[in-house]
């Protein structure tokens, strides 16, 4: 039979896991915009959180322009993600 307390301690741990995938999503992301920004010598031009941002939104346009495909992390495949950030990067960023 299960208890109450049971079925509350599933819900905890179940929104903890969501918040560290979130976490791990966030971190992922930071790091592609990381190798996207070294990559095409943008890297004082975009910040911290430019970064993430970068690294999240080039995962989403990586993966939809060039599939799922390479070494899969939080949900995001790595080398279509870094060509995305760098697509963004190139777009997005003036050089000077």
């Amino acid at each position: 039979m299960v208890s109450v307390k049971m079925v509350q301690w599933c819900q905890s741990s179940a929104k903890a896991t969501g918040r560290f995938k979130m976490l791990w999503s966030i971190l992922t992301g930071a790091m592609i915009g990381l190798i996207a920004s070294s990559l095409t010598d943008r890297e004082n031009r975009v910040g911290c959180i430019g970064r993430v941002l970068v690294g999240l939104l080039g995962a989403w346009v990586g993966q939809a322009l060039f599939g799922n495909w390479g070494p899969i992390v939080a949900d995001m495949a790595v080398i279509p993600s870094i060509l995305g950030a760098i697509l963004l990067l190139v777009l997005f960023t003036d050089r000077d």
